[in-house]
């Protein structure tokens, strides 16, 4: 399952409009019931490795490097004892001021670190020479500042096309990961491996559907993502980004 800011105010706007803003009081009930319901968090290294023995797993990703990623993301999984990963998009660190010694000390402490590029540019829509550079200088940045080998990059908007596949496999990533719903089988070995959006508006009640493995549930969401892509690509990520900022500025 995918993250973005997480809050600690009553209310804050980010670049997405607010939709991916989730409280505080929601992230912390939400890790309490992944705890509570005995539902296994694993690394995405580990689920990538097919390293998992239980049935039904998650593993938590934190996409954009916001200072809430420190902040308040950190000291909660450290109390419920979660792996995570952190995808870093290099221009929204620079922009928040957030400081790399931070994301070092996360990794001493186990967590993992991904990329999701320098600019958070829609892949699937840019030139193969852009595609490469967001691809490659990403995780150079990252590794020169963390020291460590980065092996996911999280997509920004969840676009792709089979040139993204291409380069990101030829620069020795393990994964790519979308923001498209769908469970992952390990065992498939897939590339493309696909993510939940926790958002503002996912209710507790959704939620625990969804990690009680909710057959309606997991269907509605899967129809929900098929279509969010599918206008996506017929519009065009740019204005889908543009409607979803003017809807939620209540």
């Amino acid at each position: 399952m995918n993250y973005h800011l997480i809050d600690g105010k009553a209310f804050s706007i980010d670049a997405f409009g607010g939709i991916y803003a989730v409280t505080q009081n929601n992230f912390e009930h939400q890790m309490s019931l992944l705890k509570d319901f005995n539902i296994k968090v694993a690394s995405l290294s580990d689920i990538v490795d097919n390293n998992v023995k239980e049935e039904f797993s998650v593993a938590l990703t934190f996409d954009d490097g916001n200072p809430s990623d420190f902040d308040i993301v950190f000291p909660i999984l450290l109390k419920y004892g979660f792996p995570a990963t952190f995808f870093l998009s290099i221009q929204n660190v620079e922009k928040n001021g957030v400081i790399w010694e931070k994301y070092i000390q996360m990794v001493k402490k186990g967590f993992d670190i991904g990329s999701h590029g320098i600019y958070h540019k829609d892949l699937s829509i840019i030139e193969p020479s852009e595609i490469r550079t967001e691809l490659e200088q990403s995780k150079l940045i990252i590794e020169r500042n963390v020291n460590e080998s980065i092996r996911f990059f999280s997509l920004p908007y969840g676009m792709y096309n089979s040139k993204v596949i291409k380069q990101a496999k030829i620069l020795g990533f393990d994964a790519i990961l979308s923001t498209q719903f769908n469970f992952v089988n390990p065992s498939e070995k897939s590339f493309v491996l696909g993510r939940w959006n926790i958002k503002r508006n996912t209710s507790i009640k959704d939620f625990i559907l969804i990690i009680k493995n909710h057959r309606f549930t997991v269907k509605k969401y899967k129809y929900i993502s098929k279509v969010k892509k599918y206008i996506m690509d017929f519009l065009g990520s740019s204005l889908i980004n543009k409607v979803n900022t003017l809807k939620n500025r209540y």
